[in-house]
């Protein structure tokens, strides 16, 4: 009788998702033929990321832990980005992953007792993995939660586990716990260029993200897969000014990319009171339309804003132009 239940509960799970996908489908046609999105990406030159004018942050500060990345590289480097079949790139985690594909339309991966799941998100093209929460709610809440360091070292050994992810490494500056009732501890990973984290123009959501439950179990995953060439020839660049990286900061000049949304926050910035500039990465970004790998650094800051605390990020070259 349970099995014909999961059954059951599947098959609404199909009938629903393939609902969802037509009507997302026909709205977002509808949407595109109404107006052409405009998706912000961020420059080699801060110019793209610049306000119309100077909004002065009336508190800047700089927390007295952070520190400054070591630089060993400041070259510049040729990129060509090309697109990801995938349904392939799905089809070879869920081997990893022990699961098979139970739907086409749209394509769905679960065990033989459905309780986890993979799938494609057409919309923003990502591939997520879920363990269900209702059928495996001991992994999600009771007394064997996660600590920080023992969920980094869980993460690290799942993902050792795929080939795809060979050479993605931990942004140890980024682990942190998730919101909500179940206690999850959030582990971010990026792949890297000369041992140092690889990303794509502004985008601040990591390529992946490992979500550890009760016993440092992993419980989900999101991963945006990108194929990312860059070549061995390096291009010489000279050094940014940190003095003059943090005025531009404190004056507005460079807007800050919501750490939830990950859109960039060029609304209400002149309400934002008290900034305060607390970890910093140095990373290669790829900038899309120069075709280049450009050293960065990605900024992450705290601000109270009306009252309430957000946290966000600031991409910044790290080289001057």
């Amino acid at each position: 009788m349970f099995l014909k239940n999961k059954k059951f509960i599947w098959l609404v799970f199909i009938g629903l998702s393939l609902v969802s996908v037509i009507y997302l489908g026909l709205n977002l046609r509808t949407k595109n033929q109404k107006q052409k999105p405009e998706n912000p990406t961020v420059s080699a030159t801060p110019q793209t990321i610049q306000v119309k004018k100077e909004i002065t942050v009336e508190n800047f500060e700089i927390d007295p832990k952070l520190k400054w990345p070591e630089v060993k590289d400041l070259n510049t480097y040729e990129a060509s980005v090309s697109s990801v079949d995938m349904l392939a790139a799905a089809q070879k985690l869920a081997e990893g992953l022990n699961i098979s594909r139970k739907s086409n339309t749209p394509p769905v991966w679960s065990d033989k007792d459905y309780t986890r799941y993979l799938n494609i998100d057409p919309e923003n093209l990502l591939l997520k993995y879920q363990i269900d929460g209702y059928a495996r709610p001991e992994l999600y809440t009771g007394k064997n939660k996660p600590t920080l360091s023992a969920a980094t070292v869980a993460a690290q050994t799942f993902v050792r586990i795929f080939p795809v992810w060979k050479d993605y490494l931990v942004d140890e500056s980024s682990v942190h716990f998730t919101a909500g009732e179940a206690v999850l501890a959030s582990v971010s990973f990026y792949p890297t260029f000369k041992n140092v984290p690889l990303s794509y123009d502004n985008q601040v959501t990591p390529p992946l993200t490992v979500l550890i439950g009760q016993k440092n179990t992993v419980v989900s995953f999101t991963y945006l897969p990108k194929q990312i060439v860059l070549s061995t020839s390096p291009q010489e660049a000279a050094m940014a000014d940190k003095e003059d990286i943090l005025q531009q900061l404190s004056t507005g000049k460079i807007l800050p990319v919501d750490a939830q949304s990950y859109e960039l926050k060029s609304q209400e910035i002149s309400s934002v009171s008290r900034v305060v500039l607390e970890k910093a990465v140095f990373e290669y970004r790829v900038v899309k339309s120069q075709n280049k790998a450009v050293p960065f650094y990605r900024l992450t800051a705290t601000a109270n804003k009306n009252g309430s605390v957000e946290r966000f990020y600031y991409l910044v070259p790290a080289i001057k132009f």
